[in-house]
């Protein structure tokens, strides 16, 4: 029976070993086809037409676009070594040199800057830290039912900033739903609903968010940029809903609440107006 189940594994390793060969020389294959394939005479009067790359640069271009997508489809290898051939084959086929195309990702502002961001969500969901700021909420409504609201929200928006909107709704909602008395209808969605508005606020705001990075990338601009302009948007939204909720968590009236963030929204969107003039919609 060990014997059979050596060569079990054996035949299991040689397998996982010809599928990463193989999608590897499928890859690279495509890269070296379309590195050679003929250039149609409609793309080369584009490219000629407008200031760039040449038709063969395109073709090239495409070609390892395609080829990397395979890799990251298949994880036929890590997906971070996959990705680094992508400015390796840039340089290596002259579509641009090796130190530009290198210091416009590795030794950019931005890649130190995701570094950062992506060590300090390592680091969150490494030490349990949202986990843990939803057990101290657990605690602390049971003292002060009248600030639960408040802390739903807050605490929602820092698991969605630093980790996922998603995370922070899968957290967050199950305990709510524990902690505020079910029979109260009007009570747990209001709870609910600061849930979702954290962790929508959070994720708006996110620096490595999907939707963020898809956006600025969309937008054709700084991502950094993209999102010091986002954060006072949502901040002022933010705080006229933390205003909101507070009334609320005294009150427990959701309608009175929706009320005083409505209010709250058009006082500072007059005093905006007021202090920026008119706006020319055209």
């Amino acid at each position: 029976k060990f014997t059979i189940d050596i060569n079990s594994y054996k035949e299991k390793k040689e397998k996982s070993l010809a599928y990463k060969y193989g999608f590897l020389a499928l890859s690279l294959a495509i890269i070296i086809i379309f590195r050679f394939l003929p250039v149609p005479a409609t793309l080369e009067s584009v490219c000629s037409a407008i200031e760039g790359g040449s038709g063969r640069s395109v073709m090239t271009l495409l070609g390892i676009l395609l080829g990397v997508v395979i890799l990251w489809i298949t994880e036929a290898i890590p997906l971070a070594v996959s990705s680094m051939f992508i400015p390796i084959f840039i340089g290596l086929f002259n579509i641009d040199k090796f130190n530009v195309v290198f210091k416009a990702t590795f030794g950019s502002n931005v890649f130190a800057f995701f570094m950062g961001i992506l060590a300090i969500s390592v680091a969150c969901r490494k030490s349990g830290l949202a986990k843990k700021m939803a057990a101290y909420f657990g605690m602390v409504s049971s003292k002060r039912p009248s600030l639960v609201l408040l802390l739903v929200m807050a605490i929602s928006f820092f698991i969605s900033m630093w980790i996922t909107d998603m995370a922070a709704v899968g957290i967050m909602i199950p305990i709510v739903t524990a902690v505020i008395n079910t029979n109260n209808v009007s009570l747990l969605a209001l709870n609910v609903a600061a849930v979702l508005a954290g962790a929508v606020c959070g994720d708006h705001i996110s620096p490595i968010s999907d939707t963020t990075i898809l956006a600025s990338a969309g937008a054709q601009c700084n991502h950094i940029n993209h999102v010091s302009t986002q954060i006072p948007y949502a901040m002022t939204v933010a705080g006229c809903c933390l205003a909101g909720y507070l009334v609320g968590g005294f009150t427990g009236n959701g309608w009175l609440a929706l009320i005083v963030g409505l209010v709250l929204e058009l006082i500072v969107l007059a005093v905006l107006i007021k202090k920026c003039g008119e706006v020319n919609l055209e």
